[in-house]
Parts: C-alpha cells; structure tokens; sequence
C-alpha cells in the first residue's frame, strides 16, 4: 500500500531533490535513506509540493527534517521548514507550534519509509530549541512531547533512545527551566546514552552516527557542563571531527562561552590532542551523573594541572608547527591556561614565546595575534578573555621577540609593531592599519616611540621637521581613533 509519506517521497524525488545513503543499524543491516541531494535541497521544490498536497503539510515536515543533513549542508533547516508550512514569512511561533505539531502526529509509516528518523529527531529538536525563547507557553507541551513519543520514533530501540536524548535537550534549553530540573534533565540525557552504548558497542562491531553528538553539540555546546555527555556519546560514535565538537571542547577549556572560532582544520588538534588529554576525565564525571560546572572546571584545571609545563609547551609548539593550527586556536588555548592559572601567566607568556620560530614568519605572527585582534570588534573580544596581567606579560614576551626580527624583513616586523601599537597605546587596529595612508609605516613609528618614551633627549635634540612629523602623526592617530570609537556600533567599542 502506498502511504502518503511514500507519495511526498516520490514527488520530491521526481523534482531531483532527493539522493540515497546507507546507515548501518546496530544489528549489522544496512538501511538505505533519501537524503536531500547538495544542490537540491531547494526550499522552493518543498513550497511547490505543499501546494500540491495542502493536507498534508504536518507529513511533509516531517520528511523534510528527516530527509535534510545535520551537518554541512547549504540549505538552512528552518528555510524548508517554512516552506513546508507555505508561509516563507512565518514567525518563529508559529514556526515552533507547527514542527511540534507534526513530530506529534508522526505516524509509524515514517518507520518504515526510506526517511532517516534519527535525523528527523534531531532536526526537530533543534527546530523547537531554537524558536523556544518566543513560545515560552509550550514548556509543557514539550514535556508532554519528551514523555510521550510519536509512532514514528518507538518502532527501533536506538529511535526511542535518541528521542529522549534529544527532547531532553530541548526542554533543558527552555527558559522556563529551572538549574533542579535542568540536573534531572541531564540525567535523563545520561541514561539515553547509555541505553545507545549498550546497543551499539553489543552490536557487530556498527559504531553509532555522528548525528547525535552533533546535534547534541550544537544545541548544549556552550553550556560547559553538559560536556561529559557530549563526551561519552563522542565515544562511541563513528566520526569524522567537526566544528561544533571543537567549539564545545575549546569552550569548557577557556572558560568561556565565547572563543575565537576555530577553523575546520583546528579540528585535527582538537581531535588528537585536547580530546584525548579530556577524555578519562569527562567519562569519569558522566558515570559519577558529576553534572554541575563546577565539577566540570575542576576535572580540566586537575588534568591540566597533572600534564604540568610538558604538556603545555607541547601543545603551544604543535599548534605553532602544524599546518592545521591558526591564531584562534592558539589564542583559545593560551587564554584557557591563563584563565585557569593566573598566578603562572608570566612563565606561560615565556614558555610560549620560546616556541617560536624567528625564521618562520607565520609562527612570529600567530604568537603577536595573542596581544591585539584583527579587527575593531575581535580586539574587545580578547581583552575580555585574557585576565589583565596575563595580557601583559604576552606584550613584555612580544616587545622581546619585536626586537629579535629581521630588519629587512619589514612585513613581519610592522605585523608585530601593529599588535604592539594596538595594545599598549589602546589604539584600534583600524586606526593603526590606516597609517599606511600616511606613508607611515607601523615598525617606524613603534621605533619613533620607543626613542620617544625611553630616549626622550634624543627627541628633544631632533630637527624641528622630525619633532613635527612625529606630533602630525600621533594628532592624526589620535583623531581618527576618536571618530572611529564615536562613530562604531555599540557592540563594537
């Protein structure tokens, strides 16, 4: 018998919208899934079938969410949520109440179809996650939804397994949750992951999808304490290292909800290097149900405490060396250890600066990002997760190493003196970067006022015309960085 979902299924593959993957089940059978093909995942074949089959709309949704990747695909999944609903304008409200009503109505011929249900869990989840803040009414809808699954998802044991750890999710995430509920919740997340474990490490040597721990990793990677789970269900899963994994490991290191973000590559240090020093610990705190942050924040302070200055110069000269490290995975890795030991910042700096390699200019100009950002709004940014002194004793280690370069190599020497002006004069770096339309360069007039501030007789001895030139451009600095903090977007100064 054809069913409806068959029938959504077959119109969109007839439009060329939809491709074929394998999934291998826990039992060791493969099972074939449509997927949204790169290219045609469009949400305007999706308004076109909903138009054609206005009745079944709450179907179509589910398909969708079902049939659209986790990860690295192009189409956002809230674009085809809307189409599905017919209604490219819909509010986040209305949004929410209709994906919860149609993971409600999720009837068993989903189960059965070629639709990806664990992917249609965690497309709803992060659907319902993300349009939460403006439904805070449906708080007991969702719990009503977590206790009591669909059809669709109570066919296989790793469905109903990922059902609870993914509305678990949601209701954690919800306002209207309180810290008691949000520990039990974890719990409750804990125990899913277990129930999948036992499934699959039973299993004929299947490894479990990366869906759920990406899926977890974007709906809880910023809040620290959830990073056993994310650990533990990482574990077991076949994967391949990603962007959301890396920022909520780099997150619970640095102590802060905001790092710099990492570039896929980063993920390779990420994946062979923090993960493995993490790994024990995180499992011990995700069997001993230790969900609370400051449980989380003492197990890595402990560990890295144990690795002591071997670890850390090790990791300072693999990033440095490697050509998948960058200057944000640096900074994410100095500001974590600064953060947690600011009595040791000095030899941290010292330590650090030591890894350099003076004759390899990308390494001299990875450990200069440490002091100033890119830009007028990443600059703000790093002096609020590096603690004061532990910023110091970077420009004292980077003033150092200023004087160790080249002469001639004049690229290398006004990317550190550009760092170096930004952070000790408290300039913006747009305002030191415009000095070039003076035909100043940055290394002349860091040099102009290092004499300046420590040799101030030479100053005085100067021609009238170098004294002149000097003040046209400190007035020139000064003026332009005024305008630029008067004239910036709040959320930029």
């Amino acid at each position: 018998m054809v069913t409806n979902v068959d029938t959504l299924i077959g119109v969109l593959d007839s439009r060329g919208a939809l491709g074929r993957t394998a999934r291998m089940q826990p039992d060791g059978h493969q099972k074939y899934t449509v997927q949204f093909s790169y290219f045609g995942a469009s949400p305007y074949i999706v308004e076109g079938v909903a138009k054609q089959y206005p009745g079944l709309r709450h179907t179509l949704a589910c398909v969708v969410l079902g049939a659209l990747p986790v990860e690295g695909h192009t189409t956002k999944p809230i674009d085809m949520v809307r189409a599905a609903l017919g209604n490219a304008h819909a509010t986040p409200s209305e949004i929410h109440s209709f994906v919860l009503t149609a993971y409600n109505h999720a009837s068993e011929d989903i189960a059965h179809s070629p639709i990806d249900v664990r992917r249609m869990i965690i497309n709803t989840a992060q659907q319902l996650t993300e349009t939460a803040q403006d439904t805070p009414d449906a708080y007991h809808a969702l719990w009503h939804l977590l206790e009591n699954p669909p059809p669709a998802v109570v066919t296989r044991p790793e469905d109903r397994h990922a059902h609870r750890l993914h509305m678990a999710t949601v209701v954690f995430r919800h306002p209207r949750t309180d810290p008691q509920t949000r520990l039990d919740l974890a719990h409750t997340m804990a125990d899913a992951i277990d129930a999948l474990a036992d499934l699959y490490t039973a299993g004929p040597g299947v490894q479990n999808i990366p869906d759920d721990a990406t899926g977890l990793a974007r709906s809880l990677g910023h809040i620290p304490e959830t990073l056993p789970l994310l650990n533990r269900l990482i574990g077991f899963s076949h994967w391949d290292w990603n962007t959301q994994w890396s920022l909520a490991y780099l997150s619970a290191f640095a102590r802060s909800p905001v790092v710099f973000t990492p570039r896929p590559t980063d993920g390779v240090w990420v994946a062979t290097a923090l993960y493995p020093l993490l790994k024990d610990p995180m499992n011990e705190l995700f069997h001993q149900r230790a969900f609370t942050y400051s449980q989380l924040d003492a197990a890595i302070s402990n560990r890295l405490r144990e690795g002591g200055y071997d670890v850390y110069w090790q990791f300072v000269r693999n990033i440095l060396e490697s050509p998948d490290g960058s200057s944000s995975l640096l900074r994410n890795l100095i500001t974590g250890y600064m953060r947690r030991f600011p009595r040791s910042v000095r030899k941290m700096a010292r330590v650090a600066a030591q890894q350099i390699e003076m004759t390899n200019p990308e390494t001299v100009k990875m450990f200069a990002s440490l002091v100033a950002g890119d830009t007028d709004a990443e600059h703000p940014v790093l002096l609020k997760m590096l603690p004061p002194r532990a910023h110091e004793a970077l420009i004292t280690e980077l003033r150092a190493k200023y004087r160790e370069i080249d002469p001639q190599n004049k690229a290398v020497r006004d990317n550190v003196a550009e760092r170096l002006l930004v952070s000790v004069y408290d300039l913006l770096p747009s305002t030191v970067r415009g000095m070039s339309e003076s035909n100043e360069s940055p290394s002349a007039v860091w040099n102009a006022l290092q004499t300046a501030l420590g040799q101030p007789d030479r100053v005085l001895r100067a021609t009238p015309r170098h004294r002149a030139r000097f003040q046209r451009w400190l007035d020139n600095a000064q003026h332009k960085d005024l305008i630029t903090r008067l004239c910036a977007p709040p959320d930029e100064i």
